[in-house]
């Protein structure tokens, strides 16, 4: 029986567009000052880990770094399946933008062309995790990603 590996998700620092509530989705915003910080703030209440990975997006790439290099750890690893789902339409957007032109869509759960389902999120982020998961057998990862991937 393989050994069992622990990891732990965390989300990325603010980023530019997180500080402005537009939607991000695959789009790429750098961390903002205050986010830098916060991947700091982590580095300093976490512990140690065999490996570090992160999302191919800027902002989880870069607090990863961060948190790395105050621990010590590295490289970090990165996985494009750990990215965040893509938003299609609404990538850039605001809520009040996205409620402008899709009335009503975000109460309803309704979401246009190219937004990434669950399923799909899931499927690619499970094997991501799987891949991280045998690299670390018995040992402890440290996973940077995106609120879509940790919700789901």
């Amino acid at each position: 029986m393989p050994e069992t590996a622990s990891i732990l998700l965390i989300r990325h620092g603010q980023s530019t567009w997180n500080e402005a509530g537009r939607w991000q989705g695959r789009q790429d915003p750098p961390l903002t000052p205050f986010g830098v910080r916060q991947a700091r703030a982590a580095a300093e209440v976490l512990g140690t880990f065999d490996l570090i990975a992160a999302s191919n997006l800027d902002r989880a790439v870069t607090t990863a770094g961060v948190i790395a290099d105050a621990l010590g750890i590295g490289p970090v690893v990165t996985d494009a399946d750990l990215a965040e789902r893509g938003a299609g339409p609404w990538e850039g957007k605001t809520r009040v933008e996205i409620e402008d032109e899709y009335p009503g869509w975000l109460a309803d759960g309704r979401r246009p062309d190219g937004y990434e389902t669950d399923e799909s999120l899931l499927a690619r982020s499970t094997v991501a995790l799987g891949r991280i998961a045998a690299t670390v057998a018995g040992g402890t990862a440290l996973v940077v990603s995106h609120g879509g991937v940790i919700h789901n």
